[in-house]
């Protein structure tokens, strides 16, 4: 296999040399699917039209890398002629395979596998001393529930090969950073991020028929075939006929990951569409706010101008009657230019007896209680 291994800094430079085009006939990966990765890396694409004015002879400017923590390593291969196009989501899987059987190489080899054992695992074999069988011939947690067990399933007759790939599954699993985490009954997820996978290994079933008296029935017998399950929304398996689940170990795991990293994906952009949104809302509510207060102060002030045009009417009824009347109470006269200062809003005048404008007046009590 010829590959080629990048770091961020050297894939920057690399597709600041040639077209996404043409780089996807030199390796094998489709041009959409290494745009996605430098946009994952944030790493500074040629705009639209950048290779046309090169052509012409125009100078540009390149732009700086930003910084970005990564420690990933882009492994490119090269395509030979009339080889398919693969994507960017095959393109991971294949750089975790690669990854996984470069580190794990000895480990996955071995036919008796001598590391430290998952403490699920432990626990598993403690009760797999003691389990019966269930209507089937399998062993199961989940027909006979013991909270906090992995979710298996299968015969006395394949018990070996099913704990070989489990063991090394859980030990490669715990070295690569994942949690395991077993909810009511033993429902069994794999934890990547805030990625929940839900997997399980089961052994495949067959219904046999069978005669019983004078009618026929039929039951489900194992056929030994050992499977291994994600079931998240829609199922994905890997089954022993071909080929050992040890030996798929890398293909499963690195499905399992890359299927975690566009979950975590999902995650984080329904929670900023959420953020997005509540902001929105909460913004929409404040304008809202902002149009009742600003609505109140305005009839506040069509009501303190309407109160002062009736305090300046008032004052010239009072000074008309005082003009024209010649036998005037001087008492009223008081009286009702008090009240016309009491209803200017400029003046802060306080009435005596009904205090400041509007006056308050108790809610009369129901009396008939």
């Amino acid at each position: 296999m010829d590959t080629i291994q990048l770091s961020r800094e050297e894939l920057f430079e690399l597709v600041w040399q040639k077209p996404f085009s043409h780089l996807a006939k030199d390796y094998q990966i489709s041009d959409t699917g290494l745009r996605k990765i430098c946009t994952r890396l944030k790493i500074p694409l040629p705009s639209q039209g950048h290779w046309a004015r090169l052509r012409l002879g125009k100078t540009y400017k390149k732009p700086s890398l930003p910084k970005f923590e990564t420690k990933e390593q882009i492994i490119l291969e090269k395509r030979k002629t009339g080889e398919q196009v693969i994507s960017e989501k095959t393109f991971r899987q294949n750089q975790i395979i690669n990854e996984i059987k470069e580190q794990y190489a000895p480990l996955l080899s071995e036919n008796e596998f001598s590391g430290v054992s998952h403490p699920l695992f432990k626990s598993l074999i403690e009760e797999l001393k003691t389990k019966k069988g269930d209507g089937y011939g399998r062993f199961s947690d989940s027909w006979e529930p013991s909270r906090g067990e992995f979710d298996v399933r299968f015969s006395r007759s394949i018990q070996n090969k099913a704990l070989r790939f489990l063991k090394k599954f859980l030990y490669i699993i715990d070295l690569r950073g994942h949690k395991i985490s077993v909810d009511w009954g033993s429902t069994t997820h794999l934890v990547i991020g805030e990625a929940r996978l839900k997997i399980a290994l089961k052994e495949r079933l067959k219904i046999v028929k069978e005669k019983r008296g004078t009618w026929d029935s039929q039951k489900y017998v194992p056929t030994g075939t050992l499977y291994f399950q994600n079931d998240h929304y829609s199922k994905k398996e890997w089954t022993d006929e071909k080929e050992s689940l040890e030996l798929q170990i890398p293909k499963i795991i690195s499905y399992l990951e890359v299927k975690a990293q566009e979950l975590n994906r999902q995650i984080l952009e329904n929670r900023e569409r959420r953020r997005i949104h509540e902001e929105q809302e909460r913004r929409k509510q404040q304008i809202l706010e902002n149009k009742k207060i600003e609505f109140k102060n305005f009839q506040e002030l069509i009501d303190k101008a309407n109160r002062w045009k009736q305090s300046q009417i008032l004052k010239d009824y009072i000074n008309h009657i005082q003009a024209n009347e010649k036998e005037l109470d001087g008492d009223w006269i008081k009286w009702a230019m008090d009240k016309a200062t009491w209803l200017d809003p400029t003046s802060g005048h306080e009435d005596e007896l009904l205090g400041k404008y509007p006056p308050e007046f108790p809610k009369e009590q129901n009396k008939n209680w």
